[in-house]
């Protein structure tokens, strides 16, 4: 049992926790775009309302090009994923999937963490694909060019390094977008992946 995690049982959005974040990390081509994209329609039929946002996304905002390398305006796009979390769930959102591709360090993943806990239920996905399904999928999508094979594979060693106990690894390479997220709301219902502290 890793860090931080809570023994499986039924899980169900109660007046204690009426809230969940799932936080899913992976490196490109490993899922993550198309799950999120999918993930308000599918929580919304077995939660309630649901919404996804992407921290690249959020962080596009204030460097569109990619151009900026002080971590600075990267925990400034984190910022305002939580704001914006927060106030979906001022809204009547019960369900928040955040995907992003720098949630797979502890300084970070904290950060969610000491926001979010105190009224939401927090857990932490981490998509994993082999190298060559990962090429064929960026490839897809054209973005091999900026994005070569050795790049990829960088991607994915570095993440691999920082997995851990405390996240839920699943690998995607035979799934698609719908199986990986039943997959997900399986993990979910088991209380699998599900943080109930800062992790150490």
């Amino acid at each position: 049992m890793g860090c931080g995690m809570i023994p499986n049982s039924n899980y169900e959005l109660t007046d204690k926790f009426k809230n969940m974040t799932i936080l899913l990390s992976g490196a490109p081509g490993t899922g993550k775009s198309a799950v999120q994209r999918l993930a308000p329609g599918y929580f919304r039929d077995r939660f309630g309302e649901a919404a996804s946002i992407g921290t690249d996304e959020i962080y596009t905002i204030v460097d569109p090009d990619w151009s900026q390398t002080n971590e600075h305006w990267k925990e400034i796009a984190r910022d305002n994923c939580i704001l914006l979390v927060r106030n979906l769930f001022l809204h009547g959102i019960r369900v928040v999937l955040i995907g992003g591709n720098d949630l797979y360090t502890q300084l970070v993943v904290n950060q969610f963490l000491a926001a979010l806990l105190p009224t939401s239920a927090v857990f932490h996905f981490t998509l994993d694909a082999q190298l060559e399904v990962v090429v064929q999928r960026v490839g897809q999508r054209g973005d091999l060019p900026s994005h070569p094979a050795e790049w990829l594979a960088g991607w994915l060693d570095h993440i691999r390094t920082h997995y851990a106990a405390w996240t839920q690894v699943i690998d995607t390479s035979y799934l698609t977008p719908e199986e990986t997220l039943e997959i997900i709301h399986r993990k979910v219902l088991q209380r699998d992946g599900e943080l109930i502290d800062l992790i150490a």
